[in-house]
């Protein structure tokens, strides 16, 4: 196993599929662009469509301590994503919750 414990800073991309997502490589040369100069690096996930892969996913990128999720499109219900960013501060993209108040929407 990778030992996350180095002097960088991890923040997490996650995305329900990389299919038919024309805009997702923009998204991630922005990141990256934005994270370039900084400590942070970005991990990329992939939930194949399948929530309970997606919340999976989710679950190991706050037990290996990232310092935030950046969650594209995602499938999970907004209570759940609700109940993630009570641990771990999270911005999702095209996941629009009007009543969102623990975390970011784009």
């Amino acid at each position: 196993m990778r030992d996350f414990s180095t002097s960088h800073e991890w923040l997490s991309i996650n995305t329900a599929t990389v299919r038919k997502q024309w805009t997702l490589p923009q998204i991630i040369d922005g990141v990256n662009a934005k994270l370039g100069p900084s400590p942070y690096k970005s991990m990329i996930g992939i939930g194949e469509a399948n929530v309970p892969l997606e919340n999976s996913l989710i679950e190991s990128m706050i037990d290996h301590h990232m310092d935030g999720l950046l969650l594209v499109a995602p499938l999970t219900s907004s209570e759940t994503i609700r109940h993630f960013a009570e641990k771990i501060p999270i911005v999702t993209i095209a996941h629009h919750c009007s009543s969102a108040t623990t975390y970011d929407t784009v």
